[in-house]
């Protein structure tokens, strides 16, 4: 009796992670393809309209709204927030004051939190899930959706950064500004 249970544990322990990233990659999306090296930034917005609101936006829709202000296709808050408001989805800028703050929001399940980080800031580690995957060191904008133990769950625009576990010391010690953009979760207002 104590085997089929252990075994029964060990099934539902295997399958619920499986459960859970698939339903979380549903609105999962990368910058890798969509015609900018610059495009981390309308990669969240379009990851965070469709977690939000269920509304499909694709990261080049987010883009061409955007448009290139910069050469390098750089993109800055407020025309993230712009995007945001024009998708009619619910948002705030805010400035975080603490680390603890910014834990205390992202561990919230009604919001998310698009950050924006200097990548040399976060340890680099090609294998596994976490630290970042890429050598790349630049401003880079992330989404952070949950805190677990001393890790951000990040959804990352780059290659291979879905659900990825950045430390949360050195996402605040690489915040290129205390600001973020905190999305609500549509159903949740």
């Amino acid at each position: 009796m104590k085997k089929i249970i252990l075994i029964l544990a060990l099934v539902v322990l295997l399958i619920f992670p499986i459960y859970s990233q698939d339903k979380d990659e549903e609105w999962y999306r990368t910058q890798v393809g969509t015609g900018s090296d610059g495009n981390c930034g309308p990669a969240s917005v379009a990851m965070t309209i469709l977690w939000s609101t269920e509304y499909n936006i694709s990261v080049e829709q987010v883009r061409n709204y955007i448009g290139y202000t910069r050469p390098d296709g750089a993109t800055d808050f407020m025309e993230l927030a712009e995007a945001m408001r024009n998708w009619d989805v619910p948002y705030d800028i805010e400035i975080i004051q603490s680390l603890v703050g910014l834990k205390s929001l992202v561990d919230r399940k009604d919001l998310m939190a698009i950050v924006l980080i200097d990548t040399k800031g976060i340890t680099y580690d090609p294998d596994g899930k976490f630290n970042r995957n890429y050598s790349l060191e630049v401003g880079h904008y992330i989404v952070l959706n949950e805190v677990y133990s001393s890790y951000f769950v990040v959804q990352d625009p780059m290659p291979g950064g879905h659900d990825r576990r950045y430390h949360v010391d050195e996402v605040w010690n690489s915040l290129k500004d205390h600001r973020v953009i905190l999305v609500r979760n549509y159903d949740e207002r």
